[in-house]
Order: C-alpha cells, then sequence, then structure tokens
C-alpha cells in the first residue's frame, strides 16, 4: 500500500516532525502580521550595464522569527511600458547581517540584458530546503520603493 510508507514517516519519533511542523507553523501565524521591510536599499541612481555586478539589500524585522525560517528573493528583470517587469529572474537573498533589530539580506545581481530594469521584493514562509519543491505557502509580503 503506497500510504504505509507515509504512516510509517508520520509515526516516526512518536510524531515529533508533525509536532515541530505545528509549533512552527503557529508561531508564524503569531508573527507574521508585523513582519515587515524596514529598508528595501537605494534606488541606483546610475545607470546598470550589462555584465556588472549590482548589489541588492534589504533589512526586515523579522518579529521574532529567524533568518531560517523565511526566504527573501528579489524579482529582476526590464520595466515594460506599463511599468511592470517582465522577462523576470528571481535572486534568492541571504542573511548576512543583524543591526537594531532588522536583518539584513543581500545579493549580488549581474545584469545579463540591457534597457530599463527594475526590481521588486518579496518574502515568504520557509520551512522546507528546497524552494522548488516545497509547497507553496499563502503567507507572502512585497516591498514598496
Amino acid at each position: 500500500m503506497k500510504f504505509a510508507g507515509l504512516r510509517h514517516i508520520i509515526r516516526q519519533s512518536n510524531f515529533e516532525a508533525a509536532r515541530e511542523k505545528a509549533a512552527w507553523t503557529a508561531k508564524l501565524a503569531e508573527a507574521w502580521e508585523r513582519v515587515r521591510f524596514t529598508d528595501v536599499g537605494a534606488i541606483p541612481v546610475t545607470p546598470l550595464l550589462a555584465g556588472r555586478p549590482m548589489a541588492l539589500r534589504a533589512a526586515l524585522d523579522l518579529a521574532g522569527l529567524t533568518p531560517a525560517d523565511v526566504l527573501l528573493e528579489a524579482l529582476v528583470g526590464r520595466v515594460n511600458t506599463q511599468c511592470f517587469l517582465e522577462s523576470v529572474e528571481v535572486i534568492p537573498m541571504m542573511a548576512v547581517d543583524e543591526a537594531q533589530g532588522s536583518h539584513v539580506f543581500a545579493a549580488e545581481y549581474v545584469p545579463h540584458q540591457t534597457g530599463r530594469l527594475g526590481y521588486a521584493l518579496r518574502i515568504s514562509a520557509k520551512h522546507y530546503e528546497d524552494s522548488l519543491t516545497r509547497p507553496s505557502h499563502p503567507l507572502i509580503k512585497w516591498s514598496s520603493h
């Protein structure tokens, strides 16, 4: 039976994995409304050139969560005539520092295209290590410039 293996995994360690996931979900639900961007970095004032690195930085108040509890990503792409991003690349940002109660995340992006580029930042809940196969979580917040 297919589900026999799944039942065995769930029952391992007296349901410890299930209790851990439930506790994390409760912690996340309690804190999420207070999670916020405190700094989204400066908007570049000089032209960005293809092949030259661009630094991305953001600071977040995680409201008691840890950087391991969240996934911060920059969505970088060309800005079309309606001011929407297209040909978007998703760049994961890593926690690099903690200052004055905020966690600082950073990444470096090298544009491979020319033209008018823009980006948006999003933070989401992260309980699974592989961001490509993890179930999606309804909790997502977007930055605003």
